[in-house]
């Protein structure tokens, strides 16, 4: 059952602090969730994580530079197997995301419930 599964690694990438803390404390409380780190761009992941083999990346796919989908690609190009749920501001940030790469695009104010049932359906 639910006991033996290990925890879910999960990076969170976004550009504002304030999301990244939010987002990891949603997440970073749940016993079936390991926040690896939490990063400005995906650019810092891939070079800090290099080790790392997370199951799911969730990046923003919103930057100031009107590039969050480069992050999706990144992300994607670094992790092949890694599930990435891009978190959207704007529904028509979703066709975008997915081109570039993304699993699944969660809106950002979808609230808690939805996005851990997010990060843990697109793994199961």
């Amino acid at each position: 059952g639910e006991a033996c599964m290990a925890a879910l690694k999960v990076v969170i990438i976004d550009r504002n602090p304030d999301v990244r803390d939010g987002l990891r404390a949603i997440l970073g409380s749940r016993d079936d969730i390991d926040v690896l780190a939490t990063l400005a761009t995906a650019d810092r992941a891939v070079h800090e994580l290099r080790d790392a083999a997370p199951d799911v990346v969730l990046v923003d796919a919103q930057s100031p530079e009107g590039d969050g989908v480069g992050d999706v690609r990144r992300v994607r190009e670094r992790w092949p197997a890694t599930k990435v749920i891009a978190l959207a501001v704007h529904s028509s940030d979703t066709d975008a995301a997915l081109a570039a790469g993304a699993d699944r695009v969660m809106m950002k104010d979808s609230g808690r419930e939805l996005l851990l049932d997010a990060v843990r359906s697109t793994v199961r």
